[in-house]
């Protein structure tokens, strides 16, 4: 559900910077503008794709996105949704895992937050097109900000369990490999 609104709202954010800055004189500039950005919108306001909110919301998207890839490939067949432990499993030091102990975590915190940041910034297509105006629309932004800070929240809580339910089955394997990689989810941090 998440990558599908992510996908939406980057579509519509992509085809009004097309038809109105790059190829406003096409024969249907004015009416896919017109469909995404009613006329309440102020359809000339703005919206370049250089903007800070923009570009800092994008590149914690990729970035987050490139990190939970990379731990997808380094866990293979032990990646899973529920913490558990798998017959034959082993502990996964490299790739990711040599910088923080639950990189995966780290990747989707900070989709979480790219897209946060990505949409709630003035120039974004749900700002600019009146949308945040309709009380439906507004209850859904709602819910889903608080899903996703339900998830950046889980990521936080699961961490500790994770390192518990891996200490038990690893005993010194882990205590070393925590002890080299002391950071939960941020570097230097946390």
């Amino acid at each position: 559900m998440l990558q599908l609104v992510v996908w939406l709202l980057g579509l519509a954010e992509i085809t009004i910077v097309l038809f109105r800055d790059i190829i406003p004189s096409s024969g249907y500039s004015q009416q896919i503008l017109a469909l995404l950005l009613p006329s309440h919108a102020h359809p000339h306001t703005s919206h370049a794709i250089l903007n800070p909110c923009f570009l800092t919301g994008t590149t914690l998207i990729i970035a987050g996105g490139v990190l939970r890839l990379f731990c997808y490939r380094a866990l293979g067949r032990l990646f899973t949704f529920e913490v558990s432990v798998q017959k034959k499993h082993k502990l996964i030091t490299n790739g990711p895992y040599r910088i923080v102990r639950h990189p995966s975590y780290t990747g989707m915190v900070m989709m979480s937050a790219g897209i946060f940041i990505w949409q709630t910034a003035p120039a974004s297509w749900i700002r600019q097109s009146g949308m945040l105006e309709n009380v439906g629309v507004r209850f859904l932004v709602i819910a889903f900000t608080l899903w996703t800070l339900a998830l950046c929240y889980s990521s936080y809580a699961r961490a500790p369990l994770e390192d518990t339910i891996m200490s038990n089955e690893f005993g010194d394997q882990w205590k070393r490999w925590a002890r080299e990689v002391p950071y939960l989810l941020i570097p230097y941090i946390y």
